[in-house]
Order: C-alpha cells, then sequence, then structure tokens
C-alpha cells in the first residue's frame, strides 16, 4: 500500500508475474461508469487476488523532451487509460512553470515525472478503484515516487551528494495527489517496464513535445470530454 511517514506519502513497487509484459496482467475490459460505458485497462481474473485486488486499473504514462539539456528543449507529456486510441489517449506540451509558478527548463525527466501527475489528477480515479497501477519505463519516476522521496524530504530535500532534488515542486505536488488518494481508499503503484512495453504513451507524449500550443502557466489536467 502507499504509505507515510513524516508527512511524505509515497507509492507501493507494483510486482507482476516474472518476464510478464502490461497486456498479459491488465486487460481492455468494458466497464459501466456513470455515463455509461467505457473501456479500462483492469487486472486480469487469474491475477486476482496474489498480484493485485479485483478493482485495479492500469495507466500507461510517460514523458518526452526534444533537444533534451539544450537551451531549446520542448518536453511532451503522455498517457493511455483506455485501448481506443481517439478516447483514451491524453497528450499535451510540458508547461514552462512549475505548480508553484516558477520557470524551468524542460527536461525527459521532467516530462515524465508531470506525466504521472497528470495520470493522477485527470480524474478520481480513487472513487471506483482500490489500486492504481502507473507503467513508466522511467526508474526514475518508479523509484523517486515509491523511495527516494523519502529519504530526500529527510534530507531537506537534498540528494546524498548534498545537491539540491531537482524537479522538487513536481515531487512535492505528486506527494499530494498520492495523499489525495490514500485518502480515498486507493493505492498508488508503479510498474517500471522496459521502453518497447510502453510505445503508445510514449508516442503520446513525442506528439506532445511537438504541439506548439503549450500553455506557460502550470494546468491541471481534468477530463473535459467522456473517455
Amino acid at each position: 500500500m502507499s504509505n507515510r511517514d513524516n508527512g511524505i506519502w509515497t507509492a507501493s513497487k507494483f510486482v507482476p508475474p516474472p518476464n510478464t509484459p502490461p497486456e498479459d496482467v491488465f486487460g481492455s475490459t468494458e466497464m459501466w461508469e456513470t455515463f455509461g460505458t467505457a473501456h479500462r485497462f483492469l487486472i486480469r481474473p487469474q491475477h486476482v487476488p496474489h498480484i493485485a485486488p479485483p478493482k485495479t486499473l492500469a495507466i500507461y504514462i510517460d514523458g518526452a523532451c526534444f533537444d533534451n539539456g539544450t537551451p531549446n528543449s520542448l518536453g511532451g507529456v503522455g498517457f493511455v487509460f483506455n485501448a481506443i486510441p481517439q478516447q483514451g489517449t491524453v497528450s499535451f506540451a510540458l508547461e514552462k512553470e512549475g505548480p508553484v509558478g516558477n520557470v524551468h527548463q524542460h527536461t525527459n525527466n521532467r516530462a515524465e515525472l508531470r506525466a504521472a501527475i497528470a495520470a493522477l489528477e485527470f480524474r478520481a480515479w480513487y472513487m471506483a478503484f482500490n489500486k492504481l497501477v502507473l507503467i513508466t519505463d522511467s526508474e526514475y519516476v518508479a523509484n523517486g515516487a515509491t523511495t527516494w522521496i523519502r529519504t530526500w524530504a529527510a534530507q531537506g530535500w537534498n540528494t546524498t551528494a548534498s545537491k539540491s532534488v531537482a524537479n522538487r515542486d513536481l515531487w512535492e505536488k505528486l506527494i499530494l495527489e498520492m495523499k489525495q488518494y490514500a485518502d480515498g481508499g486507493c493505492d498508488v503503484s508503479f510498474w517500471a517496464v522496459p521502453r518497447e512495453w510502453n510505445q503508445q504513451a510514449d508516442q503520446a507524449a513525442k506528439d506532445g513535445a511537438g504541439r506548439t500550443d503549450g500553455c506557460v502557466s502550470y494546468s491541471p489536467v481534468h477530463v473535459s470530454i467522456q473517455h
């Protein structure tokens, strides 16, 4: 389960069967929601309850950054919560400002982290599910969300090398999102996978990085149409 220590919420690590791709653990399933039927990536029955509880949802997340490490870098964010591309893929350009209004250089790590936050804030998934698994090809995000943030916070948001933690504003935003899910009775879990197992979210993030209509200010990503 997600857990709290000294005000810092961390996610759990999702432990799948060995050498098993996500599509063998989560199947595209039609379910009923308040506005009608929808398709979601739900835990397959054969993995209940030893891998995850029945009401477990998966979302694929990714970030991308063109010209990463240069002054002209452009980040993009993508996540996929529905197997039907026109209905379940969200893609947008990474904002220039963070949640507290400071301007930040776009990086791949920042885009990857923003994708995790976007998937959580997009909809109150905790109202319908007991567990949400975020599937990412970023070890930075998966390890940070499950382990590192607690160490960083205990060290005054410094790394073990006594350097300021990069993207602190987004890490703190992620902590708040995970707290909201925990309060709603939903465990947030991260599953780090090879890039080839996350191709649809990867393409969505690249599409976002290529957009020219990106916002300057940080803007929460909320559902605006029925998916």
